[in-house]
């Protein structure tokens, strides 16, 4: 065969090659490699930027030498922009983000005896003076309810309209904003010392020494559960489909409303602290405080996902809607602090210390709170110290970096940005990039360019011989 055939040839043979090479060069550019935490990728690593705790004001409700100035119930708007606060200095404190506004003096808050709605208009405060009210974010009182006994706990819906209380006296009471007559009250034959509504509205649960009971908002009775161990904390999803329980004996139960029989229990290695249990609004998370020293974190399927040291009780708890920050209040920590931590790692990314000099165990955190989107958080202390704090968290970098089994490294970087205003306006922004484009773009172009002189050359020795 002569020179020129051969050369003509080898051209021929090497157009599928060229073709080849550019279609991969192509598929590397537009296909992107996935970016998600697959069970198909290894070795996982996850960078949180570190949180600063700022404290935007502090406001001493009594001092320490008045007797018992205790904070022990706090709420917090779902934007921060409101606080309530009942203390047993026989007051109701009302803030906005500047500082004190209004108070209402009556007998002291019990805990868990303060809510608020989500755009802060509406707060209401069950006290020991047997009565519920119902405030605006004005100061005005829009009505109270007079029970024959103390009040022990109170809850509100995220619009406002429904108030749930109960106490003493052993009822269970169902009101609207309107009227400070009950739409439904049930005996449920103990203590009422948890209750909480579900965000819409739509279903209640209230916790006694000796069971859990639910009630649509018609005061028709679901389903009531048994306890072996006195209710210390509940929590329910905004919708009203997921309820969790803790108890002193350290069980955690985890219902769906349709149903008495748990969908899992786990149980602490200390009693559940009194109010030491919180919720993302789906449902998807639930956050355990203990006497233990621990904190524990679940997946609704019931998932251990992390525990976290604190060094002394985890009296409170708090979390995020989305379930992406949790707030810790500590006693007995030496130092007590509130500690905020993410969904993804036990790690602290930011503490703040309640304590003050002078002033015996004056860092216990009694109560605590956090808005919607994690940036601002409200605590309350044993000494009557209430602290509104807000966290850097409000603008997070989270770096994820995946290395699949096979040879080929992809990285991916996802940002997520979350701007809070006094709109309310929520941005999430997520941008992921590979490094196989980068490769791909390089290695392919580079190969296509050295087969096209290659056949420049290979033509040029043809058409000479």
């Amino acid at each position: 065969m002569r020179m020129k055939d051969r050369l003509e040839k080898s051209i021929f043979l090497m157009f599928p090659l060229l073709l080849l090479l550019m279609l991969g060069f192509s598929l590397a550019v537009v296909s992107p490699q996935p970016s998600s935490r697959a069970d198909t990728y290894l070795g996982i690593q996850v960078q949180n930027q570190v949180a600063e705790l700022t404290l935007i004001w502090e406001y001493n409700a009594s001092p320490y030498s008045a007797g018992y100035p205790q904070v022990e119930s706090v709420a917090i708007s779902d934007d921060g922009s409101y606080v309530i606060a009942g203390s047993y200095d026989a007051n109701v404190y009302f803030f906005d983000r500047s500082g004190f506004l209004w108070n209402f003096t009556t007998l002291r808050a019990y805990r868990q005896a303060v809510a608020i709605s989500e755009n802060g208009s509406y707060a209401v405060c069950g006290s020991m003076d047997n009565h519920v009210y119902l405030f605006d974010k004005d100061g005005n009182l829009i009505w109270d309810f007079a029970s024959s006994k103390n009040i022990l706990c109170a809850d509100i819906s995220a619009d406002g309209r429904y108030i749930v209380a109960g106490g003493e006296d052993t009822m269970l009471y169902f009101f609207s904003k309107e009227s400070s007559t009950a739409l439904w009250s049930s005996p449920l034959g103990g203590y009422v010392w948890r209750c909480k509504v579900s965000g819409d509205g739509s279903y209640v649960v209230a916790g006694t020494e000796a069971l859990i009971d639910v009630y649509d908002r018609d005061g028709s009775e679901l389903w009531w559960c048994d306890t072996d161990s006195s209710v210390k904390a509940l929590a329910i999803s905004h919708d009203g489909e997921y309820i969790a329980a803790g108890l002193a004996n350290g069980t955690i139960l985890f219902f769906s409303v349709d149903s008495n029989s748990p969908l899992w229990t786990y149980t602490v290695g200390g009693a559940v602290c009194e109010e030491a249990i919180a919720m993302s609004d789906d449902g998807s998370y639930i956050i355990v405080g203990s006497r233990d020293g621990k904190a524990y974190l679940f997946d609704k399927d019931g998932n251990l996902l992390w525990t976290h040291e604190a060094g002394g009780w985890v009296y409170e708890v708090a979390m995020s809607s989305d379930g992406s920050y949790i707030a810790l209040g500590t006693v007995f920590a030496s130092p007590d602090r509130v500690v905020v931590l993410g969904k993804y790692s036990n790690v602290t990314l930011a503490t703040f210390e309640t304590a003050k000099p002078g002033e015996d165990y004056s860092g216990l955190v009694l109560s605590l709170d956090m808005s919607a989107d994690g940036r601002y958080i409200v605590a309350g202390t044993y000494t009557g110290w209430i602290y509104l704090l807000e966290s850097s968290l409000g603008a997070t970098t989270t770096t994820t970096t995946v290395t699949t089994v096979s040879t080929v490294t992809v990285t991916s970087t996802t940002t997520e940005t979350v701007s809070v205003t006094e709109t309310e306006t929520e941005t999430e922004t997520t941008t992921t990039t590979t490094t196989v484009e980068a490769l791909g773009t390089a290695f392919y172009g580079s190969v296509a360019v050295i087969i096209v002189l290659a056949i420049a050359v290979l033509y040029l020795l043809a058409r000479r011989s």
